[in-house]
């Protein structure tokens, strides 16, 4: 038992730092969002115009049921009105008709409007600025063309608009339960995976944020802005890879920036290990944009890091992310350093009930937050999860060090190429630098010397 306690001195500060952290950050999150979700939901005392931007780019199966979720809100019936501008940018599908369909059918709805507007140039940033010159609403609020709205999602956002008068409003992004799939499988526990990942970051997670003021990203997904405020920016960057993100800094510049997590999108599940790659290989990238191109929110991060969230956000996704990845490796080497097997066994298996408890910690607070009870019902029966996100965890800690590596050799890309692709790379770099060597190693031999000297 000494033995563990001397190894877990000397060697367990690789995790037990980030595992602090997160364990008392994790704990206020819980805490606040217990505290938050006995309040009632405030309602808007007037209903101004909104305009809701859906970027479209090949939507054809997914857009019917987006604007269906739009002219289901009760913010419409209960006196309010919604402006949709679908702004398309080159679909090859059948999106157009789709959009026609959808807009025959609604047409009735009242207060509700649905336009199409057609943006030449491919690019989401670009299809979003052509809605945001288009709109007419005092609230602009864009909403991906894969997601559907919860029914009281417009009211929960002009209402958090009117309190405090902030210049933006993120709203929270949960993964659609009903599209996850339903038999065993690798990519059942995938999705299950990221719905937990996605209730405890934006839904517990921007409780505490929101009240905090840590505000890194307003989600391009669904989050909403005053009008007046969003034309004092630049817009989005049409070269970022994170658009949003770079568009949650300018905004930050020009006024107050909250969330509403109540407020709820819900958005596709992920459809395997090569799209996850994708995702978080676009997000880990993107901060490392952004934290370039905005330097001076970031580089209080020496000196202050208490008083930056941005600076919080690096030292947490990018500091901490070598010590996070390091251990497994580590601890193949401390094995071949003596160390006991059963030791680093019981070390690692301790370490991994910690994160699993500091997981199973969230589901009270998921239950009394989340917007429906449906939603709560699939969270109590995937119970199970927080044994698996560990795991996960650092699956996604894995990939997103593959984008570090990366961005120090490559030029940004909003679209990065598959994982498969990238490891196929990787293998034929891999052999032919094995075979040079190997070539290198028989002319160095004495039978390679004496067939070069003839």
């Amino acid at each position: 038992m000494t033995g563990f306690f001397d190894f877990f001195l000397e060697w367990g500060a690789w995790i037990a730092v980030p595992l602090a952290l997160e364990g008392v950050l994790g704990a206020l999150r819980v805490a606040f969002a217990l505290l938050w979700s006995l309040r009632p939901a405030p309602r808007p005392r007037r209903r101004p115009l909104v305009t809701v931007i859906v970027p479209c780019r090949n939507s054809e199966a997914t857009l019917e049921g987006c604007l269906e979720s739009v002219a289901a809100q009760t913010y419409l019936a209960r006196g309010g009105r919604i402006e949709v501008l679908v702004a398309d940018n080159g679909s090859a599908d059948g999106s157009h008709e789709a959009f026609r369909r959808a807009a025959a059918r609604l047409s009735g709805a009242p207060g509700l409007a649905l336009r199409w507007l057609s943006v030449p140039t491919a690019g989401k940033a670009k299809a979003l600025n052509a809605g945001i010159s288009a709109a007419s609403g005092e609230i602009v609020a864009t909403v991906d063309s894969d997601g559907r709205l919860h029914p009281e999602a417009v009211e929960r956002m002009a209402a958090r608009f009117q309190a405090g008068s902030p210049a933006a409003v993120g709203g929270g992004v949960l993964i659609d339960w009903r599209l996850v799939e339903r038999k065993p499988s690798f990519r059942r526990l995938l999705q299950v995976c990221e719905a937990w990942e996605y209730m405890e970051s934006f839904l517990v997670g921007r409780v505490f944020g929101g009240a905090a003021g840590w505000v890194y990203t307003l989600a391009g997904a669904f989050s909403g802005f005053r009008r007046d405020a969003l034309l004092r920016t630049r817009l989005y960057h049409q070269k970022s890879i994170v658009e949003d993100t770079w568009l949650t800094f300018e905004i930050k510049r020009v006024g107050r920036v909250v969330f509403e997590p109540r407020a709820v999108m819900y958005t596709d599940t992920i459809e395997g290990l090569r799209r996850l790659y994708l995702q978080r290989f676009r997000w880990h990238r993107g901060q490392m944009e952004i934290a370039f191109a905005f330097k001076g929110e970031h580089l209080r991060s020496y000196f202050g890091l208490f008083r930056s969230h941005a600076a919080r956000v690096l030292f947490m996704d990018h500091t901490l992310l070598f010590s996070r990845t390091v251990w497994l490796f580590m601890t193949v080497l401390l094995y071949f350093w003596g160390y006991p097997l059963r030791v680093l066994a019981a070390a690692n298996l301790l370490i991994y009930a910690l994160y699993a408890a500091l997981d199973a910690a969230h589901l009270p607070a998921f239950l009394l937050a989340l917007p429906d009870r449906e939603y709560g019902r699939f969270a109590l029966r995937c119970w199970w999860a927080p044994f698996l996100m560990p795991a996960y965890r650092f699956l996604t800690y894995a990939l997103r060090l593959c984008a570090v590596v990366d961005g120090v050799v490559k030029e940004p890309r909003w679209a990065a190429r598959p994982l498969d692709d990238e490891l196929r790379e990787a293998a034929a770099d891999a052999g032919a630098r094995l075979a040079r060597a190997a070539a290198a190693v028989r002319r160095l031999s004495p039978a390679g010397r004496r067939k070069g000297g003839r």
